[in-house]
């Protein structure tokens, strides 16, 4: 937390919530590898509990506060979030087309370059934070499903990774990727279904990017180091 808390804080005050979110899904899942205590856990999920509740309390009570922590454009998205087809003009245009978007590929999807409203440019941002729009309208539920699967799958691959390599060093660092693409994958997905607020956070290897991609590439090439250098015996870990 000492090595992740100031370039959370600093990414925070930019402000640029969700990449300082991704640090924070870190941190935690980094923690919580590395064997700390229930007791601990349930502090640090206290600790946020409270902190939300605090804003909650700010938001109804001192207002000016409040706006002093959550900008004007995080908090429209929130309200968006809570009710799309209040404001679908405004900050719950992107939300409200995205489920209509992905609700009409129904079961199989309309077809590969197919889609009503992904080719007809309603929804902005469609090769980036809302790919998975198109994903839903071309392909439907099927396709959507075949790669939430695959993303199951490769999160599955580094949770064995991480449990297998007896290195703590290298334990962390697989335990931190995998909080890295946890949180973008479940963030991602969740915006555009309603799940979670709308923030700019890209879906792994499916959104255009170049940085974004190095940076996962960067990732699952710590991960494939640690395997490769982790020690395997035939008769048990040597002590």
């Amino acid at each position: 937390m000492a090595v992740g808390g100031p370039p959370f804080a600093l990414i925070l005050i930019q402000p640029d919530l969700g990449t300082a979110l991704v640090i924070a899904a870190v941190m935690f899942s980094t923690i919580l590898m590395s064997g700390v205590t229930y007791r601990m856990i349930g502090l640090l999920i206290s600790m946020a509990v409270g902190s939300i509740a605090f804003l909650v309390w700010l938001h109804n009570n001192a207002f000016e506060l409040f706006s002093l922590v959550i900008k004007k454009h995080q908090l429209d998205r929130i309200y968006a979030w809570l009710d799309p087809q209040a404001n679908i003009a405004g900050e719950g245009y992107h939300l409200f087309h995205a489920m209509q978007g992905i609700g009409s590929g129904q079961l199989y999807g309309s077809g590969f370059g197919q889609g009503v409203k992904t080719q007809s440019g309603v929804i902005p941002e469609l090769h980036t934070d809302f790919i998975f729009t198109v994903i839903g309208e071309e392909f439907g539920f099927v396709g959507a499903t075949v790669l939430i699967v695959v993303y199951f799958l490769l999160l599955y691959r580094m949770v064995i990774i991480a449990f297998n390599c007896n290195n703590t060093f290298g334990t962390y660092l697989v335990a931190g990727t995998i909080g890295l693409f946890m949180f973008q994958i479940f963030q991602n997905i969740g915006m555009t279904i309603g799940l979670m607020p709308i923030t700019g956070l890209a879906l792994p290897f499916i959104s255009y990017g170049g940085s974004a991609l190095l940076t996962n590439m960067i990732a699952i090439g710590i991960v494939l180091n640690v395997n490769i250098r982790t020690k395997h015996y035939m008769f048990g870990e040597e002590d």
